[in-house]
């Protein structure tokens, strides 16, 4: 029989030594023990019983020596009362008992938290919508940790960047930065740590902070990060335990993920893999509430391909297409990763600049078309074509304050190139003056 643990609380130092001598497989700990320690059972001798509520609480057997009570309640589960002497007289025996009750106590208590596991499981798979999921992991994460302010950010691959899905910290601020409100060196410190977690320490009355990254094999796709007070006595061993759940709770996050990355093949454009008119009118309304919300600025690109009728013509509308198809790749080839290119409609595109004026887009302009006039385009065999196109740019706020007026804007702009010159890059006016 493997040794096991008994915590002993009595004033008689005879007792302690009795039981050392008679019951060699137990070690006996003086004192009410400790949960690292596992015991299997607490003796409470009848003179230390206003001690029983310093014994480990459930789910250890306590054997106490005395009369039972009058009256039991559940307070009593896993109490065996007996009188000292018949303790005495056999107390391998009782503390068999008591070591068998407290194994199966803790192997209920176990299955039990298996079975709420599975549970917690089975809501978590049936939530589709990425902030009601994102609450109900950070939320179980404060609970186990015991503290009062979590923010989960996750990587949206519509978007390209990571969005705040939940948070209930009053600090948190979207600041437009890669992880907002996330310190670099704590971030390499959480990646690189064994533990999957990094922890800064609250020094000198100011906050510290735990950080859990969320990954799929060497991809980040979120953190959580909870604030952990000065003054909340935090103890390190409740970030294993909420890392454990994590990672329990991670394969349905990354499920979550994969469905909305699946979903964002939806809306690229099947020709170019640019992103489509679906994308368009979802994600332009987002960042032009974004700007708005921040007093942030906003362009769009209108592009439209000059001519291409006559490669159609020439050379039929299969080199058509392969034109469409290395003009979008040299346009997402020109741009920034916050930046979304999209095929608006036959040999139209749009590119949308978040925090970015009328000026700066003039530039990302320029740097596309360089890109779409600096070498032919080659076709099948010995055949190429080359191609230009007319821009058209407008800004928020300068030039509209709504997506319809903005695109208007910008087409009329692009439309104007178009009618003229071609191949150039044309401002839309701002409202109240003349083209």
């Amino acid at each position: 029989m493997t040794e096991q643990n008994v915590a002993v609380l009595s004033r008689r130092p005879e007792l302690l030594a009795t039981l050392r001598e008679r019951c060699p497989d137990y070690h006996f700990l003086e004192g009410p023990g400790r949960d690292d320690l596992d015991s299997v059972a607490a003796v409470v001798d009848d003179d230390s019983l206003d001690q029983v509520t310093k014994v480990p609480a459930s789910p250890v057997a306590r054997i106490l020596l005395g009369a039972p009570p009058a009256s039991s309640n559940d307070d009593s589960v896993g109490e065996i009362h007996i009188a000292r002497a018949a303790f005495l007289a056999d107390p391998v025996a009782i503390l068999n008992a008591a070591s068998q009750m407290t194994i199966v106590r803790r192997d209920g208590e176990i299955a039990q938290g298996e079975m709420h596991m599975a549970a917690h499981l089975q809501q978590l798979i049936a939530i589709t919508d990425t902030r009601v999921l994102s609450e109900r992991v950070s939320k179980s994460m404060l609970e186990i940790l015991k503290l009062p302010f979590a923010t989960m950010l996750l990587h949206d691959p519509r978007f390209e960047r990571f969005m705040t899905t939940f948070s209930d910290d009053p600090d948190h601020l979207e600041t437009g930065e890669y992880l907002p409100g996330v310190p670099h060196d704590l971030l390499q410190d959480a990646l690189a740590s064994e533990t999957g977690y990094a922890f800064e320490r609250p020094r000198h009355g100011i906050d510290g902070a735990l950080l859990f990254p969320i990954q799929l094999e060497q991809d980040l796709l979120g953190v959580i990060k909870v604030n952990v007070p000065s003054h909340s006595g935090f103890v390190e061993s409740r970030a294993e335990q909420a890392m454990a759940y994590l990672r329990v709770v991670q394969t349905v996050i990354l499920n979550l993920y994969q469905l909305i990355r699946s979903r964002e093949l939806a809306m690229r454009d099947d020709l170019t893999r640019s992103f489509n008119r679906r994308f368009f009118e979802a994600y332009f309304l987002e960042e032009m509430e974004r700007a708005r919300r921040y007093k942030s600025v906003l362009s769009i690109i209108f592009l439209d391909l000059d001519d291409l009728k006559l490669v159609n013509n020439a050379y039929g509308h299969m080199a058509g297409s392969k034109v469409l198809q290395e003009v979008a790749r040299r346009i997402m080839a020109a741009v920034r990763g916050i930046d979304k290119v999209v095929r608006f409609g036959g040999d139209e595109f749009c590119v949308i600049l978040p925090q970015t004026d009328h000026e700066q887009a003039t530039a990302v302009a320029l740097r596309i078309r360089e890109s779409i006039i600096k070498r032919p385009i080659e076709l099948d065999g010995d055949m190429d074509a080359s191609i230009t196109a007319s821009f058209g740019i407008a800004a928020y706020p300068l030039h509209a304050t709504n997506t319809d007026d903005l695109i208007s804007a910008a087409d009329a702009a692009m439309l104007l190139v178009k009618s003229t010159t071609k191949n150039e890059i044309g401002i839309a006016r701002a409202p109240g003056k003349r083209m």
